[in-house]
């Protein structure tokens, strides 16, 4: 079976091994620990990391510190840690952009993490997991660094974006459209921000060139500059930072990519398969050992074709067409064809 991603114009995995080559490079790590009892998650994958890093983290109680140095020292790979106590203002946004503004240029390539959990929604928990196992985990880390290697104008990698959450990314709160217009005014970005016209690192976990976002942490914010707790789930400045990042990395004239596991992206995406036939009844054209090749292909381009289809009012959020020998589904603006065997 063949994978394909926009992460890459061809196979989203790295075929060579750039151990070597990734093992020079300088690497921070931030995470933002608000949920103390996830630190084991983290742990779990940065245990078996390929490579030597420095860790910074942020946590809203004193008592967390202890806690932290004991458990992250046991890290293999690990070569300072660093942790600030911060107060509980700007999720992980705030923490990040402030705690790590003097530090991150020190460093080749830097990744930002924090903890997702929620006690009413499972998915959300699934998530979390899903976004940091393909940031931090080995398989990720070597083919991320690798690519950041081999090309130059790679300004940010993120995880694709979780199938559950395609709904929610074509919707911007007016409030959330509000801040990111102040906010790319401050930045002198000239770009009119439409649903189909930007991606951006869904869940705020990703790697980058420190130089890439140097726009962002310039503009000095402070915690005064975010609200103070509990906060709505959209409509904030944290969420409009994190919807500005891919603008930010484009309008630098740096590429902004997606990456996936090979074990989640098999996982994740059959249960995409598996929900849409459920829904649509279409079982039978989803069995899995029909289809020669699957493509992933998520971008600006599909969104806007998604804005056609609701434009129309063709199948609302859903389309499904055949094209020659391939079956072609729209949802969400994910577009999936699968090549039928002859």
């Amino acid at each position: 079976m063949k994978y394909n991603t926009k992460f890459a114009n061809k196979n989203y995995l790295i075929q060579k091994n750039y151990t070597e080559e990734i093992k020079k490079l300088k690497i921070g790590i931030h995470i933002h620990l608000y949920y103390i009892d996830m630190m084991d998650m983290f742990i779990k994958y940065l245990k078996d990391s390929p490579i030597e890093f420095d860790l910074f983290i942020t946590t809203s109680k004193e008592e967390n510190k202890d806690i932290c140095l004991n458990a992250f020292n046991k890290l293999p790979k690990l070569k300072n840690i660093t942790i600030f106590i911060v107060e509980n203002i700007g999720r992980d946004i705030a923490p990040w952009l402030i705690e790590c503004n003097n530090i991150q240029n020190n460093y080749d390539l830097f990744c930002h993490l924090h903890t997702k959990k929620s006690l009413h929604w499972e998915s959300i928990n699934e998530w979390g997991e899903y976004l940091i196992e393909n940031l931090i985990s080995e398989e990720a880390i070597n083919n991320i660094l690798s690519n950041f290697i081999l090309d130059n104008n790679i300004g940010i990698i993120s995880p694709h974006i979780y199938y559950y959450l395609f709904p929610y990314i074509l919707y911007i709160d007016k409030d959330d459209m509000h801040h990111i217009k102040l906010l790319l005014n401050k930045l002198n970005i000239n770009f009119e921000p439409k649903p189909e016209n930007f991606v951006f690192p869904v869940g705020s976990m990703l790697w980058y060139r420190p130089k890439v976002l140097k726009p962002l942490f310039d503009l000095n914010l402070k915690y005064s500059d975010f609200p103070q707790e509990p906060i709505p789930k959209t409509g904030t400045i944290a969420h409009a930072i994190e919807r500005i990042i891919g603008i930010i990395c484009e309008q630098s004239n740096y590429k902004f990519k997606f990456y996936i596991n090979n074990n989640s992206y098999i996982n994740n995406t059959f249960a995409l398969y598996d929900e849409i036939a459920d829904k649509y009844y279409i079982k039978k054209y989803l069995d899995k050992g029909k289809f020669k090749d699957i493509f992933i292909d998520y971008d600006i381009r599909v969104k806007r074709n998604i804005f056609n289809i609701l434009e129309i009012g063709s199948f609302s959020l859903f389309n499904l067409y055949l094209y020659g020998p391939n079956l072609v589904i729209i949802l969400f603006g994910l577009k999936i064809t699968f090549r039928i065997k002859k």
